[in-house]
């Protein structure tokens, strides 16, 4: 018997299984000491790709598979050939972090943002970026599967993933430690360009569509905007939050 494909669009249960797909989201996966990995499924073209990566899985026996048993197993995904069945990675809260990683001074926070290929490509960035970590809500948010792995391109495994009850709370207790909080806005004051970089800093995300939230924007520290075009002023939340965290490592 087979098992079954991803369900994306339910959260999952904390001790549930869920796969992930795609060559960089599955190796960096095998690398992830925190990451329990279950069952490999690939076809014998995608196995010379992650077989180097199982040296530290010992008790992880690839099985292989046509590529037209994937397309079954996992509809309307580009998974090159390669799926990893896996246990989500431990929660770890934002206090918790704080108090392990007193040297973290760059940090991405999520207001609401639902779409799991522009927060898998956010995370890609801040990754990408050198940010220390994302801030997100359970609720509101999508779950951290497949989706998201594979928009992310590996970076699910490498920033850590900082979970607070709401932002409103996580803001609050950044700004204890010494965080400045900036909320990136259309209706921003401030320019990018002109974005106090000094110091511990906190880069706030607002939804594709409605941006931050009145109680979030109002806990920032103050708004910044990007210099988009008066005639087109908006970009997709994960390309903006691209820009600005160019800007902060400038």
């Amino acid at each position: 018997m087979h098992p079954s494909p991803p369900k994306p669009s339910a959260p999952p249960k904390k001790s549930a299984l869920f796969w992930l797909w795609g060559t960089h989201s599955v190796i960096a996966a095998l690398e992830n000491t925190q990451r329990e990995c279950h069952q490999l499924l690939c076809t014998r073209d995608a196995l010379k790709d992650v077989e180097p990566f199982l040296a530290k899985r010992p008790k992880l026996s690839p099985k292989i598979l046509p590529r037209d048993e994937l397309n079954r197993l996992l509809p309307q995904t580009v998974h090159q050939g390669v799926a990893l069945q896996v246990s989500p990675l431990p929660e770890l809260f934002l206090n918790t972090f704080l108090a392990r990683s007193p040297a973290a001074k760059r940090l991405v926070i999520l207001d609401q943002i639902t779409d799991p290929q522009n927060v898998g490509a956010i995370l890609r960035s801040a990754c990408a970026f050198g940010f220390d970590g994302v801030l997100m809500t359970e609720r509101h948010s999508p779950p951290l599967e497949g989706v998201v792995g594979k928009s992310a391109s590996g970076a699910l495994e490498k920033i850590p993933l900082l979970m607070t009850a709401n932002v409103a709370q996580g803001l609050r207790l950044l700004k204890t430690e010494g965080f400045w909080c900036w909320g990136l806005s259309e209706e921003g004051t401030l320019p990018l360009s002109q974005l106090p970089c000094e110091g511990s800093l906190a880069l706030v995300l607002g939804a594709e569509g409605k941006g931050l939230r009145p109680l979030t924007a109002q806990l920032c520290d103050g708004l910044v905007r990007l210099p988009t075009s008066p005639d087109f002023p908006t970009l997709n939340v994960a390309a903006a939050a691209a820009v600005a965290f160019y800007q902060v490592v400038l």
